[in-house]
């Protein structure tokens, strides 16, 4: 699902949980996506395999993409 350059914010991703059985690459490069947290609930998506989220600020966060590697299955 390409979601990039939306103005998306973290807590409008629980939005997307109707796709959790079936999303397998979600795009949501250059959004509004700022805290790990904002990622939580992505944890119940079993097919995602990849996430793009370049150009949010959440990666700025140290180590970021070791901790969403941790946090997501």
């Amino acid at each position: 699902m390409e979601l990039s350059d939306n103005i998306i914010k973290g807590e409008e991703l629980a939005k997307l949980e109707v796709y959790k059985d079936s999303l397998a690459i979600l795009k949501i490069s250059n959004n509004r996506i700022t805290n790990l947290s904002d990622l939580d609930c992505l944890k119940s998506f079993t097919k995602l395999v990849k996430l793009d989220l370049e150009s949010n600020d959440v990666c700025k966060v140290p180590d970021y993409r070791n901790k969403v590697l941790e946090a997501l299955p």
